[in-house]
């Protein structure tokens, strides 16, 4: 088994009462076939926004699950790698 930092979202909280916002954690959505499994991160660090996120990323703090048009380039030139990519759902920006 191998150790490995995860880093994850924190939901926002709804702009008004009659949204619904959890304001917890965002749950990775792992699936393998027909079997989904979604997963909340326990992790060092929490970020509120995507931008966040991929700077921890770059900065080799962890793990991170965001969408796949935020990281496309990044992957193409080598600075990211898909290390999930046959068990992760598509997320949606």
């Amino acid at each position: 088994m191998i150790a490995v930092r995860m880093l994850s979202a924190i939901l926002p909280p709804a702009p008004s009462a009659e949204q619904s916002s959890s304001g917890t954690l965002n749950a990775w959505r792992l699936a393998k076939g027909d079997r989904k499994t979604p997963g909340r991160v326990d992790g060092p660090h929490s970020f509120i926004t995507i931008d966040l996120i991929l700077d921890a990323t770059l900065d080799g703090l962890g793990l991170a699950y965001l969408p796949s048009d935020q990281v496309e380039k990044l992957v193409q030139s080598g600075k990211l790698r898909g290390v999930l990519s046959k068990t992760t759902q598509p997320l949606a920006h």
